[in-house]
């Protein structure tokens, strides 16, 4: 199916969709509703590029770890400890997982 979007015309859907950066099945909502002039405008555009994705990284104190969890193990902490801090962050938990960086950073030296 042909898909003029914007003045550009695609020759099928999948190719639409590609270019634009969105779902196949988005741009056949919007065609079906006569909005296709409205993909990729506004608030319609939630779909992040899939290789920019950087997993959930964290950065400590100038450390950067693979995830929350793997924080809270690598520095000696209970699994779900830095989650716990980072949502209700106090002086002594702060200075608690200030204090294990600095004795993690020193190990992997």
């Amino acid at each position: 199916m042909r898909v003029t979007i914007r003045g550009v015309t695609y020759n099928t859907v999948r190719e639409a969709a590609e270019a634009l950066g969105v779902s196949i099945s988005h741009i056949y909502n919007m065609v079906g509703k006569g909005r296709q002039d409205y993909v990729r405008i506004g608030m319609g555009c939630w779909r992040k590029p899939r290789d920019s994705f950087d997993g959930n990284k964290i950065v400590l104190y100038g450390i950067e770890f693979p995830s929350m969890t793997a924080a809270s193990l690598a520095l000696g902490f209970k699994q779900h400890y830095i989650r716990g801090a980072m949502r209700r962050p106090s002086f002594k938990s702060t200075l608690r997982i200030m204090r294990a960086v600095i004795d993690y950073e020193r190990q992997t030296e």
